[in-house]
């Protein structure tokens, strides 16, 4: 027998965002917010190519990121804000579902940020997300009307940057949005932009040295996860290039729906230890093993801030063992 003796309230604090500041870099932020953008576009289907400009201006410490993907709808403000709102479905093969990326990235690059988007021909609508508001727990926000930004786009600016930014800052931010999004850029349907200069390609799977007593392989199987279809392909070779024993690019790269989530993993749990692959050392340094899973955006083995793998999930699980073993051959 059960009887109810009250109600409480489970209205999350806005102690969520702040407690994230100090675990969140320019370069992870700035990622966030470009998944989004990506995922407004690819849910559309546009035929229009998607066009990100980021300026980083290190003179006033302020980021200004404008994409053409389509805007948001002013009934839909309320997903730049809440924790967890989303529009994305969790079976789009998409690389954004968990509803927190960009608020936490937003908060974490700047105590001052302006959003203004424009959906379609509509009038254009900002939301400012401030210090000011997160220490009030009070979660409803204004909404303004303001002058018109071009047609199905959206303006993000962040002023006042916690983390001072430099020229190698913005050098460091060039590489590794190049690496990050390295899949999606060679298609020039998305074109990104860091300081007006287009971006370019960084590539993990042209390095091969083509040994020909141990050329590179490849092993493609489809999985089925509760009915739902996710394909598994796995690369492995030698580079021409090795490192030392902690660093170099070699190791493990995973990607998931073209979108790299790490880059030369050297840890156990992709083998890198006693008794299977073996600690990290130089003479091992010229294996590379590159992993790329395509499916629904919910069976995807990402960490929520899509920069570590989830190594519990039931596609990492099934795998594990088949990956291990390729970068054995190759160690």
């Amino acid at each position: 027998m059960k009887n109810q003796i009250g109600i409480q309230d489970a209205t999350p604090s806005k102690a969520v965002f702040r407690s994230i500041i100090a675990d969140y870099d320019a370069k992870a932020a700035l990622c966030e917010l470009i998944d989004n953008s990506i995922d407004v576009w690819s849910l559309k289907s546009s035929k229009n190519s998607l066009n990100i400009d980021i300026n980083i201006d290190i003179q006033r410490q302020v980021i200004k990121i404008t994409d053409n993907a389509g805007g948001i709808k002013q009934d839909d403000l309320h997903h730049i804000v809440g924790p967890g709102h989303s529009s994305n479905d969790s079976n789009s093969h998409i690389i954004g579902i968990f509803g927190v990326g960009s608020k936490r990235a937003v908060v974490a690059l700047s105590p001052y940020t302006t959003i203004k988007s424009r959906y379609k021909k509509n009038q254009t609508c900002s939301v400012e997300i401030t210090d000011e508001w997160l220490k009030d727990e009070d979660w409803k926000f204004p909404v303004y009307e303001v002058t018109n930004i071009a047609e199905s786009s959206t303006e993000i600016e962040m002023t006042k940057i916690r983390d001072i930014l430099t020229g190698q800052s913005v050098r460091d931010i060039k590489d590794h949005i190049s690496a990050i999004y390295g899949k999606l850029l060679t298609s020039q349907s998305i074109i990104l932009k860091l300081n007006g200069e287009q971006l370019k390609s960084s590539h993990f799977d042209k390095e091969w040295s083509f040994n020909p007593d141990v050329p590179p392989q490849g092993y493609d199987w489809p999985v089925k996860i509760g009915g739902e279809k996710v394909n598994v392909k796995i690369s492995g070779g030698l580079i021409v290039e090795g490192g030392d024993s902690g660093h170099g690019e070699y190791g493990v790269y995973v990607y998931c729906n073209n979108r790299l989530i790490v880059r030369s993993l050297k840890t156990p749990e992709v083998g890198f230890t006693k008794g299977q692959v073996g600690v990290p050392h130089n003479s091992i340094s010229l294996a590379r093993v590159i992993v790329e899973i395509e499916g629904p955006a919910g069976q995807m083995p990402w960490n929520s801030s899509k920069n570590g793998i989830d190594t519990k999930h039931k596609v990492y699980q099934l795998l594990r063992d088949k990956l291990i073993d390729v970068i054995k051959y190759y160690t």
